[in-house]
């Protein structure tokens, strides 16, 4: 089945850094080798052990002996010659991406489906849809909450109800960065090979990458009982694929270190832009 979740234009974002890293890495190993001593390594093995030469001139197969007490020259000669070859890769590789670049659009398949008519459209499953039907899909499938308990009583900014005042400052940092995330949508998931629901304080939305990010706030780690838990917790994510770095984001806090809208911001640029 076709993954319905693939944009094409973070793919166009990564080739993108990729060609800039290649770049970026042409110019620093041209100015190396510019500062590199002449010559490049030969290298033979006498017995046991390996001796080096330096050879500068063309069609000498032997070169000048280096003693091994020269290890610094030794060094940059075999830094020279590796720089020498990791160049001509580079730029055949930073050429390839170019041509490809040049070539790619990545919206000609969602534009293939926007353009059809509606008569047409609404018999057509497409295998990449636009940003705005996908963010409309996700906002669908999260429509089914948990009802909430009388101690979510504090208001977002956006209107909803959570349980502190840590959850405001997400629930707020989020809705000013317009990313997409609804509060305490239910997790199936197991524990111990047993089906458990949890209700993870929020499900976002990386809209550029398509990807759904869990995020866990843990407000009472000062209390051992509360701290055990939330290991327990994390412990059962990672075991059902939730990593964080990944596709879980964790923040906490103690009554002498609080979260902050600084850390909040940080986390949400960090994995949902």
């Amino acid at each position: 089945m076709t993954d319905n979740s693939f944009n094409p234009r973070s793919a166009k974002e990564q080739l993108n850094r990729c060609l800039q890293f290649y770049k970026q890495t042409i110019q620093e190993k041209q100015d190396a080798l510019g500062a590199a001593p002449t010559g490049h390594l030969r290298v033979s093995k006498h017995r046991e052990t390996f001796q080096y030469y330096l050879v500068t001139q063309k069609g000498d197969t032997h070169g000048k002996y280096i003693p091994q007490s020269k290890s610094k020259l030794i060094a940059s000669l075999a830094q020279r010659d590796y720089d020498s070859d990791v160049l001509k890769v580079l730029h055949k590789q930073a050429n390839a991406l170019e041509m490809c670049l040049a070539k790619f659009d990545p919206q000609e398949l969602e534009l293939l489906h926007a353009e059809l008519s509606p008569a047409r459209k609404a018999f057509i499953e497409p295998i990449c849809k636009t940003d705005d039907e996908f963010l409309q899909e996700w906002n669908n499938s999260k429509k089914a909450k948990k009802p909430l308990l009388d101690e979510a009583t504090l208001d977002t900014a956006n209107g909803e109800l959570v349980r502190s005042k840590s959850e405001i400052i997400i629930a707020d940092t989020l809705m000013h960065l317009g990313i997409p995330y609804h509060y305490e949508v239910p997790k199936t998931i197991k524990v111990r090979g047993k089906k458990v629901t949890f209700h993870p304080d929020f499900t976002c939305l990386n809209t550029r990458t398509r990807k759904e990010v869990i995020w866990e706030h843990f407000g009472m780690l000062d209390n051992q009982e509360y701290a055990n838990s939330a290991v327990q917790k994390i412990a059962a994510y990672a075991s059902n694929g939730f990593f964080i770095g990944d596709n879980l984001i964790v923040s906490m806090e103690t009554i002498d270190t609080p979260f902050t809208a600084k850390q909040a911001k940080q986390l949400a640029e960090k994995w949902l832009k």
